[in-house]
């Protein structure tokens, strides 16, 4: 996390002009999103792993929980799996 950027909650007086622009706009660009307390228990990783591990859980959930997803969702979720890995020829 940066130096710069103020603590919670001092950083939502920081972007309330740019936030109320863009609602009054009709646009979602600036909304408050906290990352709560466990924020620091994460880890970097490359976007492409991040959205190959999403993926992979997603799949798991909905096998373990039996939902019914189209073939269409199911082949998107798992080509999400597969993003960044390279395919040997």
């Amino acid at each position: 996390m940066s130096d710069v950027v103020p603590e919670f909650p001092l950083a939502a007086a920081a972007v309330a002009p740019l936030r109320a622009k863009s609602e009054m706009a009709g646009s979602a660009d600036f909304p408050q999103l906290w990352a709560g307390q466990a924020a620091r228990l994460n880890r970097e990783l490359p976007a492409a792993e991040l959205t190959r591990q999403l993926a992979k859980d997603t799949l798991e959930k909905l096998r373990f929980l039996g939902i019914m997803a189209s073939p269409d969702m199911l082949a998107q979720a798992a080509a999400l799996a597969t993003v960044g890995r390279r395919v040997s020829r």
